[in-house]
């Protein structure tokens, strides 16, 4: 099926100390709100959506992405990024909340929009066991505007997250 998840958080700062290198604090979340909404009647059946993911799935496991044959972490979300890079196409129009979804980025024609790229990322992820998150801010288009952005994080075996832009 198809969803959107927004959320809210908020967080509590204690023991902010300053040193030469800047400032160090205790982060403590203190509430997280998650709101799930259904698109599926916009886009399709969850049928559609589990083959599309099958599918996707298939094609990492062929060349020239091979994710089974991954020796590390990284090479595994490599190969993931780069199926979603060189699958998807970037949509012109964000009308209508589908090119927001995950289901346009994995249905064919797959045009999508930052958050369909950040959102299929996650998913192939979650199927291959990479700790992952998604990440909504701003960023700063080719012609200098700024505007709102969604990207990913991803956890390698060092421990660190890692900032992952498709």
């Amino acid at each position: 099926v198809s969803a959107d998840f927004n959320y809210g958080a908020s967080f509590g700062l204690s023991n902010i100390q300053s040193s030469d290198s800047g400032y160090t604090a205790t982060v403590t979340l203190q509430s997280l709100t998650i709101t799930v909404r259904d698109y599926s009647s916009q886009t399709g059946t969850a049928g559609d959506y589990a083959e599309a993911l099958a599918a996707a799935k298939s094609a990492l496991d062929e060349s020239p992405y091979n994710i089974n044959d991954a020796e590390t972490r990284y090479d595994q979300a490599k190969a993931i990024h780069d199926y979603v890079c060189e699958t998807l196409t970037y949509s012109s129009t964000t009308e209508g909340r589908l090119y927001q979804t995950v289901y346009s980025a994995l249905v064919a024609p797959y045009h999508t929009v930052c958050a369909g790229y950040s959102k299929a990322f996650k998913v192939l992820c979650d199927e291959y066991g990479i700790p992952c998150v998604l990440v909504s801010g701003e960023g700063t288009n080719s012609t200098g505007k700024t505007e709102a952005h969604m990207w990913n994080y991803v956890q390698m075996e060092d421990g660190n997250w890692y900032a992952v832009d498709c």
